[in-house]
């Protein structure tokens, strides 16, 4: 429509596509149909070709995790203080890997799908590894802790440039518990093994982590093994199987693989392995599939929700990512009982309990799951300084109602102002998130405040990208010649018709003022 009269008005193509993108969105509540007007400075012309990772890490407890070293294709970040991370500019894959590391942690990987124009959330576990046990590598030892251990050869232990090292190495062995929910979430990759090119899933017996450092990481040398003892969960140990398959976790590519045999000698599986990892005693099972759709509240598709099908009698979990008609396919263990449930964007569906197909091969379908995901989402990160930037969405909705989202007031993402800040972050870095889950006719402004530290907005290295489902991502960087004295950014306006048109208007200037500013406001005629 807008193109066409466009053209009626003898604007070339190629400057419409330039101008204006016309995709329709659903939100809760209503269809927008956005229209990005580009040429604005700071970066923020049409949506960008790439994807975004965010999310939370939490230890086994549930309790937040900050200054986690997040690394995900050559990028780091660190969790700011309430666990939560976001980094941008990430190439589409259906298999992306991300590094969780933190001292005294057990280090973890997850896979992701990234999608241009989206965001991928994953909420993590992580797992406090056991206290590092001193060991005499000339002479080697058994390091154990509770019922797991491993027992290392004298002189077996070389250094990352595969050196004979032979002082003193600190040897951490953490066994885990798959019946246990926790220890499930903490599992590195996914419950599936590699074999013959494909991935097949699995049911733990027990898993268990073993690393050695010195000055630096320690291998056992070519040619020299080790034994472990990986304790079997006590409800698994009557019926576990006499002998089982050995994997362990590949980080260079993310895929469990086999590599020898345990056997069962009491409760724990007792094998030899060739290299420190994450080693996992494993039963491979014929797959069933339950099958459904997730949907937000008024029965659109989500797009890019995973889907969770978490074993309740087998330890075992698998996974999907819903399709563009919101559709999703998960392998699980034939005749069993699992926990289902649909995330995205840091919010999740009430679990129910489904028994799957009765034998193998069989589908389920488990009909729909309502997810509310906030369509919206704004990241915003930055530098060293300031350590303190401030996001806020503020908006004048033709109601009558006005809302200001921010530190003081964060707002809620299921009644007013159908608006959130997620997380804020005081101590540099960010990330700082801002959701919408429904927009109303009126506008709604995005702005940001330089609150504590020392330099400027144009110097901090901010960064934002607001994540439009369906539409695509907008980034903004701070315009250059901020004058002196002004401390707040003004960052783009959402302008909503009443037939719900929406237009993204980027403003990108500095002003002054402070939080309760009528300058972070949108103004109205």
């Amino acid at each position: 429509m807008f193109g066409e009269l466009l053209k009626e008005r003898g604007v070339a193509p190629a400057v419409i596509a330039a101008v204006i993108i016309v995709i329709v969105v659903s939100c809760v509540g209503v269809a927008a149909i956005f229209l990005l007007r580009g040429g604005a400075p700071g970066g923020a012309g049409g949506t960008q070709n790439y994807g975004v990772m965010m999310g939370k890490v939490a230890d086994t407890g549930g309790t937040a995790l900050g200054n986690v070293t997040v690394t995900v294709a050559g990028q780091s970040a660190t969790t700011n203080d309430q666990g939560w991370f976001s980094i941008s500019n990430i190439a589409s894959g259906s298999r992306v890997l991300a590094t969780f590391n933190k001292n005294g942690y057990v280090t973890t990987q997850r896979v992701a799908e990234v999608r241009v124009g989206s965001s991928s959330f994953m909420d993590v576990t992580m797992a406090q590894a056991s206290a590092a046990q001193s060991l005499n590598a000339t002479t080697g030892g058994t390091i154990t802790q509770g019922d797991g251990s491993v027992a290392i050869p004298a002189n077996s232990l070389v250094d990352v440039q595969g050196n004979s090292f032979t002082g003193t190495a600190n040897v951490s062995v953490t066994p885990f518990d798959p019946t246990v929910e926790s220890s499930r979430e903490a599992f590195p990759g996914n419950f599936a093994g590699l074999v013959s090119g494909e991935e097949k899933p699995f049911e733990s017996y027990g898993f268990m982590d073993v690393t050695a450092t010195g000055s630096g990481p320690l291998q056992l040398a070519s040619g020299k093994t080790a034994t472990v003892e990986i304790p079997i969960p006590a409800a698994d140990v009557a019926s576990a199987p006499a002998t089982i398959d050995l994997w362990y976790y590949d980080t260079t590519d993310g895929y469990w693989k086999k590599e020898g045999t345990a056997t069962k000698v009491g409760s724990v599986y007792r094998g030899t392995v060739s290299h420190f990892s994450t080693w996992n005693a494993d039963y491979l099972y014929d797959q069933a599939y339950l099958t459904g759709r997730v949907v937000n509240a008024e029965g659109a598709p989500q797009v890019g929700a995973t889907v969770v099908c978490d074993g309740v009698d087998y330890s075992g979990r698998g996974e999907a990512t819903t399709g563009t008609d919101g559709r999703f396919r998960v392998s699980v263990r034939p005749n069993s009982s699992v926990r289902v449930w649909a995330s995205k964007g840091g919010r999740s569906s009430t679990p129910t309990t489904v028994t799957t197909p009765t034998t193998a091969g069989g589908e389920k379908d488990v009909g729909d799951i309502v997810l509310t995901a906030p369509p919206i989402q704004i990241t915003l990160t930055w530098g060293e300084n300031p350590r303190d930037l401030d996001s806020h969405l503020a908006a004048r909705l033709a109601s009558g109602y006005n809302f200001h989202v921010y530190f003081s007031d964060k707002g809620s993402i299921t009644s007013e102002p159908y608006a959130n800040l997620d997380t804020d972050d005081t101590t540099s870095y960010g990330p700082e998130v801002t959701s919408i889950s429904k927009l109303r006719q009126g506008t709604y402004r995005y702005s940001v405040r330089h609150y504590a530290g020392d330099g400027t907005i144009a110097t901090s290295g901010a960064e934002i990208n607001a994540i439009i489902e369906g539409v695509g991502i907008y980034r903004y960087t701070p315009p250059a010649g901020q004058a002196t004295g002004t401390d707040i950014w003004r960052v783009f306006d959402i302008v909503v018709d009443s037939a719900g048109n929406a237009t993204v208007n980027p403003i990108n200037d500095y002003v002054t003022g402070d939080d309760t500013s009528e300058l972070l406001y949108p103004q109205v005629a």
